[in-house]
């Protein structure tokens, strides 16, 4: 995967906003049912892309940094590695 294929916060985002726009969760608030998180699955680098595009991965793991965009809750996992650690 090249980094112009990995996931932008502003993609996830305009995601959400479509989600949101479709009225199905603001029907969902109103009859009653429990908020539940929206799911938004990433396109990020693998383990292969952060050997070959190092400083593109980093950049990208960056842009999604809490500061930035304190309106997401991201849940993160770790990819493998030539370290030989488990993921």
């Amino acid at each position: 995967m090249t980094p112009a294929a990995w996931s932008r916060p502003e993609d996830v985002v305009e995601t959400l906003r479509r989600k949101w726009t479709s009225g199905r969760y603001l029907a969902a608030a109103a009859g009653g049912h429990p908020f539940e998180p929206i799911a938004v699955p990433l396109k990020g680098p693998t383990a292969a892309d952060t050997l070959h595009h190092y400083e593109q991965a980093l950049a990208w793991a960056q842009s999604w940094a809490p500061s930035l965009h304190p309106q997401l809750r991201l849940q993160t996992r770790s990819i493998g590695g030539r370290n030989g650690l488990p993921s």
